[in-house]
């Protein structure tokens, strides 16, 4: 757009030399900062300046002028699509740069999401281990009860004729006691002892 601009304005700056000679009323004298510069050498010397007095009246004079017009209409529509297209451009790139601060946004939240989640899952993990080796030390006591209580019925269950044998002779053994103590006279034969109980009836 720059250099449409320098070369619409060394156009202007050409249609106004050549309304110089073929409409002098239409030309313009150049700007007294121009002519400044122009006497200050720091601006390149003005072409030289064709007899072009046989033309003046002539259709050639319209037809450069009027190229000339056509040029600059050219560059105005050219600077109007590149305004458009500039803008459009800008629109772009400011979607492009909100969708990019959206999509940081949003890819910060899911990190820090993801680490909370980490975090409470490493915890629940440790929670885990902590309760699965409580739960096998209990399960190890369990073990060691049903491991004892097995023991005990098998001693239970091994001695079980024995102990009602025991326990038979024993509730015999207290029946003829009560019976010695009530006045009785007669000998106890248990477990292979001999044991002479003589009691005297008392009145």
């Amino acid at each position: 757009m720059a250099n449409n601009a320098a070369a619409k304005d060394i156009l202007g700056f050409a249609k106004n030399r050549l309304n110089k000679f073929y409409n002098p009323k239409q030309y313009k004298a150049p700007p007294a900062v121009v002519a400044e510069l122009v006497q200050s050498g720091a601006a390149p010397p003005p072409a030289p300046e064709a007899n072009l007095k046989y033309k003046k009246s002539g259709e050639e004079s319209n037809g450069v002028i009027a190229m000339i017009d056509t040029l600059i209409a050219d560059i105005d529509k050219d600077n109007q699509i590149m305004g458009v297209e500039e803008k459009d451009a800008q629109k772009d790139y400011e979607s492009l740069i909100q969708d990019s601060a959206d999509k940081r946004s949003l890819d910060s939240k899911a990190i820090t999401d993801k680490e909370s989640a980490l975090a409470q899952t490493k915890d629940a993990v440790e929670k885990h281990t902590e309760n699965s080796k409580s739960l096998k030390i209990a399960l190890m006591e369990t073990d060691k009860f049903i491991s004892g209580l097995h023991q005990d019925c098998d001693w239970l269950m091994t001695n079980y004729d024995n102990r009602k044998s025991a326990r038979t002779g024993e509730i015999d053994a207290l029946g003829k006691a009560k019976d010695v103590l009530s006045g009785a006279d007669y000998s106890l034969v248990q477990t292979g002892r001999s044991v002479h109980l003589r009691g005297v009836r008392h009145a």
